[in-house]
């Protein structure tokens, strides 16, 4: 996968409305809840100094150097940026934490990207209620007519048993 170069617009609304949510992760609450436990889940596996820990139903928290920076939270389908009560306002921020909160918004991306490719191979995989077949629309097994004739052959002769 080849990252995608935002613009300084693409990013500040990013940074100031959130970034919106594949369709497939809303599908109902325990979806939502299953899409922040894996967008955990790949920050704190990702070859970064991030870990993220879920501190509300829809909300993680992301330290950078193990100090709290970030908290991401769902809002009318999107994952809101806020910052942690005891960062750093954004004018003072240092040049590595700035490129720590722009490496989320990359990685929220990636994340999205990886759930809706994931999403679409389940939809492949999940056949359609209309194809599946109801109960009598099937063919009936092929059984060797040796082994059915061994089959009845066995239960006469063992029907005192049963």
């Amino acid at each position: 996968m080849e990252l995608k170069q935002f613009s300084r617009e693409e990013l500040m609304e990013y940074l100031t409305n959130g970034i919106p949510t594949p369709v497939s992760a809303m599908y109902d609450t325990k979806t939502s809840q299953f899409y922040f436990t894996e967008l955990t889940s790949f920050i704190n596996t990702a070859d970064n100094e991030y870990s993220a820990v879920i501190t509300g139903k829809y909300q993680v928290t992301v330290s950078i150097d193990e100090i709290e920076c970030v908290i991401l939270t769902l809002v009318d389908q999107n994952v809101v940026f806020f910052m942690a009560p005891n960062s750093p306002e954004a004018e003072d921020m240092t040049e590595k934490e700035a490129e720590g909160i722009i490496g989320l918004v990359y990685g929220v991306t990636v994340h999205n990207f990886r759930w809706e490719q994931a999403s679409e191979l389940a939809s492949k995989l999940i056949l359609p209620e209309s194809e599946l077949h109801k109960l009598g629309e099937g063919s009936p097994l092929k059984v060797n007519s040796i082994e059915m004739d061994n089959l009845k052959e066995f239960i006469k002769q063992n029907k005192k048993y049963m």
